[in-house]
Formats: structure tokens, C-alpha cells, sequence
């Protein structure tokens, strides 16, 4: 059975952050890339002799933090405006480009946003960064590469059952549903008590032809 994420039951269970608008991303929720702490150098960079360099390098950083906090204000057109001027100057810096497709994402411009994380290698990028373009990637139905980015993070950090949740959503929604039966068992088991969480995983025994073990499951999630 196909899941059909327009159905009003079907939008009542999904995740808190994608319920306000069908499996749109509450901006809230995603990690802020410009808040991460940058991974250490192996080795200091060489002094720039040229005392122009180091004005430009002041210059971005004032952009980049301006950027940041004109998108945290939500003045997401003045926020996007700084992104391209940092751009221009510096085409391979990879933070404004994350910024900029985070702030072209909770503007609405959804397109645009992806096709920024399409020209971004995420071989370069944290752990953290790597899980907000798999948010991005979830949020634009591209579920391939948001299973790939979450798997390699819930590689480093197994224990984060919020990641698996959207792991396992995408893999119902890709209608891989023995592959998101297995996700939902680990998080049923972690979170016992978590009735929101069985209610969605019935709905995916439901898509998986698995009608009496939906039938258990929201038992279970109607228990006293």
C-alpha cells in the first residue's frame, strides 16, 4: 500500500517538527550550521603577509554573522542578499552555502534551497552540517540521499532517536517498509511509552500489509 502523506490521518502522525505543514521542516528544529564549531586544522595556516587578505577574511566573518542573524530575525531576503555577496567573493565557502540554502528553505524558496545542496560535497562537511542537508533532503522528498546522510550519522551516534525517527519516516515513505519496520522496532523499544510513536508505527505495518500487528500496536498505544 502506498503512503499517502496528504491524508489528514496520515499528517496527524508524523513528526512533531513535520506536522505543521506535511513533512515540511520546522526551521526551529534543524540544526543552525552556523552555529557549529569548525573541525580542528591539522596545521595553522601560513601568516598572509598581505594586510589586505586578512581586512577581506574580517569582511566575511562580519557577513557570515550579519547573514546569520538577519535569517535568525527572519529577514530572510537581506540574510539571503549577504549569503551571495560572501559567495561571490568566495565561491568554496561551504558555511555561507549551507547558510544560504537553510535561509533559502525558511523563505519557502524550496527549489532554490535544493539546488544549493546540490552543489555542496558533503564529504567536507561535519557530522552536524551533514545531518541539516539530510533534513533538507527529507523535507524535498529526495529520500535516497537523506537515508545515506542519516545512516552515516546514526553510524557515529545510534543512540539519537530523533534521527532514526526521520530515517525510518523516509524509509515508509520511499515505501521500503521492511526496512522502516526495523527502525520503528528499535525506537518502539527505546521508547516504550512513546504513544505517538506506536500509532506511527501502525500506520507503516498498515502501508506493509501487516494489518494485525497494526492491530497490536494501537492496542498497545491505547493500554492505560
Amino acid at each position: 500500500m502506498t503512503p499517502d502523506k496528504a491524508n489528514p490521518l496520515t499528517l496527524l502522525l508524523l513528526l512533531a517538527p513535520l506536522a505543521a505543514s506535511g513533512n515540511d521542516i520546522d526551521r526551529d528544529s534543524l540544526p543552525d550550521p552556523d552555529a557549529l564549531t569548525p573541525p580542528p586544522m591539522a596545521e595553522p595556516p601560513a601568516p598572509d603577509p598581505t594586510p589586505g587578505r586578512a581586512a577581506d577574511t574580517d569582511e566575511i566573518q562580519a557577513r557570515l554573522e550579519l547573514a546569520r542573524l538577519l535569517a535568525d530575525r527572519e529577514h530572510y531576503d537581506e540574510a539571503i542578499q549577504e549569503y551571495r555577496r560572501v559567495l561571490e567573493a568566495e565561491p568554496e565557502r561551504i558555511k555561507a552555502r549551507v547558510g544560504l540554502a537553510r535561509t533559502l528553505f525558511w523563505a519557502g524558496q524550496h527549489e532554490a534551497a535544493a539546488a544549493e545542496i546540490e552543489a555542496i560535497d558533503t564529504e567536507d562537511l561535519s557530522l552536524q552540517e551533514r545531518l541539516f542537508i539530510a533534513d533538507l533532503h527529507l523535507s524535498n522528498d529526495d529520500y535516497d540521499a537523506a537515508i545515506e546522510l542519516y545512516a552515516a550519522y546514526l553510524a557515529e551516534h545510534p543512540d539519537d532517536h530523533e534521527v532514526r525517527h526521520k530515517k525510518a519516516l523516509a524509509l515508509a515513505w520511499s515505501e521500503r517498509h521492511a526496512a522502516a519496520i526495523e527502525q520503528f522496532e528499535a525506537l518502539v523499544e527505546a521508547r516504550p511509552r512513546d504513544r505517538q510513536l506506536q500509532r506511527q508505527f501502525a500506520k507503516v505495518l498498515t502501508w506493509a500489509d501487516k494489518p494485525d500487528r497494526a492491530i497490536e500496536m494501537l492496542q498497545r498505544s491505547l493500554e492505560e
